[in-house]
Formats: C-alpha cells, structure tokens, sequence
C-alpha cells in the first residue's frame, strides 16, 4: 500500500473526536501516512465558511504537534456512517479512527453511526474511548475456533513489526471442552510460531469459563493492553451485512482502543 492511502478521522470538532486526532500522530508516524480529516455537513446548514476554517487551524495544528501532513474534505448529507463509508471506499484508507462519547449509561450500546461504520467498512476500524496515546507495546489478539479468528494476524504482525509490540496471542473457550482446548491450544502454537519466525515476541494466555467479551476484556486489562484486535464476524445474507454483538460489546466494555476487522469470506477452509 503506497503512501497516499491516509488515516481517515472523522471530525465533529466534539471532545472524543479531537482526542482520536491528536492521539492518532503515533500510529501516523509509524505508517508513514497523512491524516484525513473528514467532517460532514447537514445539507441546508449555514456557511461551512467557519468549519474550513476551524478545519484548517486543525490541519495547521496536526503538522505543528507531529510533523504529520494533513489534509481536511467536507461532504454534504445527513446520512453520516454512508458519507464516511463512501470517502472511506474512494480513497482506501489505512484505517478509520473514531473518537467514541461513552458518557452515560455504561450499559449502553456504542452510537449507531459507529456500528454501521464498523460492521461495513473494508478498512480496520480503530474506535477510541478514551484520552490516551496510542504507542503500542502490547497487543492483545483473541483466537477462538471461528473459521475467521486467525485472519487478523496479518494486520496485528505488521503493527508489531513497526512498533516493536509484544503480541499477547489470547486462547478464548467459552466451555473447557477437551478435544476443543486441544484443538485451540494448536491454533495458538501455530499462531506463536508465524510470529516468532517474524522476530515479535509473543506470549500465549488461555481463558475458558466465562462470557466471550467478558474474558477478553478482562484480560485486556489485566495484562495493561495498549490495543486489543477483533474481528467483527461479520457475514453477508441477501439484504444486509450483520455484526455479531460481541464485537459491540468488546467496544463497549473497555478503555483499550479496540482495532476491528472485517472478516474476509473464505469458503470451508481457515486462515491457515
């Protein structure tokens, strides 16, 4: 993927959002990449005149703290998730970074717009719920029996790789069944391997006896995390695409910034 593929941030000017800008420069810097700002405008709104001008003291700011170039789009529409999605589709960005507001009821699902971007986007999805760095030294990548858990390697290698990270390689089993813990136990020595033949180090945990989420986030938080990886289980039908809920609730459930990935649709085989 050539330079130009940006960080794309979608920007209201909100706390959470300017949060996920300035805390974005380390994952910038690591890529090599620009930043897109992106802020969409209701449609029959005032003069945007102001917002390109606050858009622009952000870009100025952005170069000024990091060193990171910048660049800023407005799109008109009211149907903000379809507007990210569709700049997101034109330029291929390495990843979405969203600002989550999780003030309230801790019980409460993530926004709607945030779901939608999530459960479509090709692009990884990075949501971040609280003011902090992004300087990733461990990552937390749950593995399970699922046919697509193992297709988020790639991209956990390659962010270990430009960030020297340890990767945590977490064994999730909901029932401490026999024949299945040896089945996962082999999927992580398998995972394990690929690793250290890339020079990351790695670690390997196993959690079983609990809700899913609930064993990945505690763990996350456990270990002190600095980014933990999902996938969405995302599958297709003829009318929409759905995203499993434990995604939502992973997002949900803790402050370590949570990378999502769609799963790629692979027919009667695993990732390896």
């Amino acid at each position: 993927m050539s330079a130009s593929h940006p960080i794309l941030i979608p920007v209201d000017f909100s706390e959470p959002c300017l949060a996920a800008v300035k805390h974005s420069y380390s994952l910038a810097k690591a890529e090599n990449c620009k930043i897109m700002l992106l802020n969409v405008q209701a449609k029959g709104a005032p003069s945007n005149g102001q917002v390109q001008a606050q858009l622009q003291k952000l870009v100025e700011q952005i170069k000024s703290e990091s060193g990171v170039e910048a660049e800023y789009k407005i799109v008109p529409g009211n149907k903000v998730a379809n507007l990210i999605l569709k700049v997101a589709k034109e330029i291929e960005p390495r990843y979405i970074i969203i600002g989550l507001d999780k003030k309230g009821d801790s019980n409460e699902f993530i926004g709607s717009m945030t779901f939608r971007v999530i459960s479509r986007s090709n692009a990884p999805v990075l949501c971040i719920n609280k003011d902090r760095d992004m300087k990733f030294k461990k990552i937390v990548m749950p593995i399970d029996l699922s046919k697509s858990s193992r297709q988020k390697l790639p991209k956990v290698l390659h962010i270990a790789q430009l960030t020297d990270a340890e990767v945590d390689i977490l064994l999730v089993l909901e029932e401490n069944h026999p024949l299945n813990k040896q089945k996962l136990i082999l999927y992580g020595n398998q995972v394990a391997d690929m690793l250290s033949k890339k020079k990351v180090k790695n670690v390997t945990h196993f959690v079983t006896g609990g809700k899913y989420h609930r064993m990945i986030t505690k763990h996350a938080d456990k270990v002190g995390a600095d980014l933990l990886v999902i996938m969405t289980q995302a599958e297709y039908t003829y009318m929409e695409l759905f995203v499993d809920k434990t995604a939502m609730h992973i997002i949900n459930d803790t402050t370590i910034p949570v990378l999502s990935l769609r799963p790629l649709k692979i027919e009667g085989r695993t990732y390896f």
